[in-house]
């Protein structure tokens, strides 16, 4: 029981919330990343060219067309680095809310 809330339907609200607030987290970090002073932010400015699956890659691929995405999968990352990026990415969000769930589970 987390401070005393036994309602499935606030764990349920709070999971929206709190994934939303992860979502909009990271689209900042990788909006400072990419356009920050990185002396100002602390942050290498670095992410795109280790090849990070950051969410401007992300809005990239989705809005490519066939030969654009081509392009960026393989200029960018390399195919099978792209795939297991996103493999990866994919994986650990699921993760996440999964382990989420359950706690939540085990709560009520």
């Amino acid at each position: 029981m987390q401070a005393g809330i036994k309602d499935p339907e606030k764990f349920k609200q709070a999971e929206t919330i709190l994934l939303e607030m992860g979502y909009l987290f990271q689209v900042q970090d990788d909006f400072l990343d990419f356009f920050g002073d990185s002396e100002a932010s602390g942050k290498d400015s670095t992410d795109i060219q280790e090849g990070k699956c950051t969410w401007f890659v992300v809005m990239a691929l989705q809005r490519a067309t066939p030969k654009q995405r081509k392009i960026l999968e393989v200029s960018t990352f390399g195919l099978m680095h792209f795939i297991t990026l996103l493999y990866n990415s994919f994986f650990s969000l699921r993760r996440n809310v999964t382990d989420l769930r359950i706690r939540r589970k085990s709560i009520a």
